[in-house]
């Protein structure tokens, strides 16, 4: 194989796995007073105990520099251009796990969409 086959290749691999896990993830934004809303980062929608939960990383949803929730956190679904309010909480752990689950109301996830858990 040569180099640019390889490269093909990956490049096409790479369009399979993004175009696969689409649906199971989510951006995740929040949104201080007088500013637009900005990136935090992503998550992954799972079922766990017949319930949806949003799959994240601790830093994702807490200010570095305070180490509180960051303000007006929201998470979108595939296929809609829908924003959710993420107001029920979560629960995370730090450094070196770096988890967070956020329960994901059933209002919510009957919405339209075509995100997959």
């Amino acid at each position: 194989m040569t180099d640019d086959d390889w490269k093909n290749h990956a490049r096409t691999a790479v369009l399979a796995m993004q175009s696969f896990t689409a649906p199971f993830v989510c951006p995740i934004s929040y949104e201080r007073p007088n500013e637009l809303p900005r990136l935090s980062g992503t998550g992954s929608y799972i079922d766990l105990f017949k319930k949806k939960f949003l799959l994240t990383n601790q830093h994702v949803l807490l200010d570095e520099h305070t180490k509180q929730e960051k303000p007006q956190l929201a998470h979108g679904i595939s296929g809609t251009d829908d924003v959710f309010r993420m107001i029920h909480g979560s629960i995370s752990v730090g450094y070196p796990i770096d988890s967070a689950i956020y329960p994901v109301p059933d209002a919510v996830w009957k919405a339209t969409h075509t995100g997959g858990a």
